[in-house]
């Protein structure tokens, strides 16, 4: 059983998220937002999107067409949020931090000045843009940075080679949450295919998220012109990250799979998210890296089966009775393992059953809200 805190005084926290609703990470802002107020701390958010909740404040904009404006957006938007942030009087504040390059330097400078206690989650302990500074990155863990949050022991460990002692001793792991309470309605198989208008006799499989060259869609491409089961097709999901789809679509014509690929490239609402969870036998998770997975715990709160490669991260949360590994960069052992799922169907079932309980339970926001209120303190 999980049990309220006992607060004698009120916590005030702000998270500061310019990247919000633009990668999902607005509903990762809410939850965390949600359960700490549960909890009697006066948690804001400060990001790029509206909402109906009383405490998230909008500075920073969704869309910035060119280098110039994306910069301005996020300095006038930092500087915003900080004002808003002094004027609350509250004195720590939760950066989410997907690299070390200049830009996320001087938002913790920014904090710095401010006198604000800074708790960094340190989503990617390495960019993948592969644009990080190694000096920026060690200022920002060892004199800009409070306290750092990472998801699992893959990354504490990642980090346990690039600092020092003093660093890795504010360095904790949180659980990243669930997103159960997020679904907008829960949708039968058959009502989520009509409403995407799909057909009703095909099986479908996903692939959902960000386009990135580390997400392994080019293999998954090749494993899937290589699965035996008939009348099954692959969907693609997802908004392409600082490249286009082009080489996957010329991948997707060179093997002759235009018929049996379905793509849906841009920005997924959430409405249209869980309908396409909710529409497939299973969804693929081919990464090449990962440090930690949103669209994971989307699948499982969908209680949609899953095939993952089999990276340390994965294996943290991924087992035999939750779901499916298979060899990272094998298209023969994927299109295996895909082929599998489709025959086995009462076992995915089961498998995603398991992985919905296990992640209600392990990654709760309830369970995560205390172990940040610790931090906060």
């Amino acid at each position: 059983m999980i049990k309220s805190m006992h607060v004698n005084k009120k916590i005030k926290t702000a998270i500061i998220d310019p990247v919000g609703i633009k990668a999902g990470m607005d509903l990762y802002d809410l939850n965390l937002a949600n359960a700490l107020r549960a909890e009697k701390t006066d948690a804001i958010i400060i990001s790029n999107f509206d909402s109906k909740e009383l405490f998230v404040y909008r500075t920073f904009n969704k869309e910035c067409k060119s280098f110039f404006s994306k910069a301005k957006d996020i300095l006038i938007g930092h500087l915003r949020a900080l004002y808003l942030i002094k004027k609350r009087r509250i004195k720590s504040v939760i950066i989410h931090s997907f690299s070390f390059e200049m830009k996320d330097f001087i938002v913790l400078i920014l904090n710095k000045l401010f006198l604000f206690k800074t708790i960094l989650i340190v989503h990617d302990v390495s960019g993948f843009a592969k644009t990080d500074s190694k000096l920026l990155r060690y200022l920002m863990l060892n004199f800009l940075s409070s306290k750092i949050i990472v998801h699992n022991a893959f990354s504490k460990n990642k980090l346990k080679q690039e600092v020092n002692v003093r660093v890795l001793k504010k360095v904790y792991i949180i659980k990243h949450g669930n997103f159960i309470d997020n679904l907008s309605k829960r949708y039968s198989k058959d009502q989520a295919i009509k409403r995407l208008h799909l057909k009703l006799k095909t099986k479908y499989i996903l692939f959902f998220g960000q386009i990135k060259k580390v997400k392994g869609l080019d293999i998954l491409i090749e494993a899937f012109s290589k699965v035996k089961s008939t009348n099954i097709k692959l969907i693609i999901a997802g908004n392409p990250w600082k490249d286009t789809f082009d080489e996957y679509q010329r991948l997707i014509d060179k093997l002759d799979l235009k018929s049996k690929i379905i793509t849906y490239i841009g920005y997924i609402d959430n409405y249209n998210r869980d309908l396409l969870f909710s529409s497939c036998e299973l969804t693929v998770l081919p990464y090449l890296e990962v440090y930690q997975s949103g669209v994971l715990l989307s699948a499982m709160s969908n209680k949609t089966p899953v095939i993952a490669s089999d990276l340390e991260p994965f294996k943290e949360i991924i087992n035999d009775q939750n779901g499916i590994m298979f060899k990272s960069k094998d298209t023969y052992d994927l299109a295996q393992k895909i082929d599998y799922a489709i025959n086995n169907p009462q076992e995915m079932i089961n498998k995603s059953e398991n992985a919905y309980k296990l992640i209600s339970e392990e990654y709760n926001w309830k369970v995560i809200a205390l172990e940040y209120y610790k931090i906060l303190q």
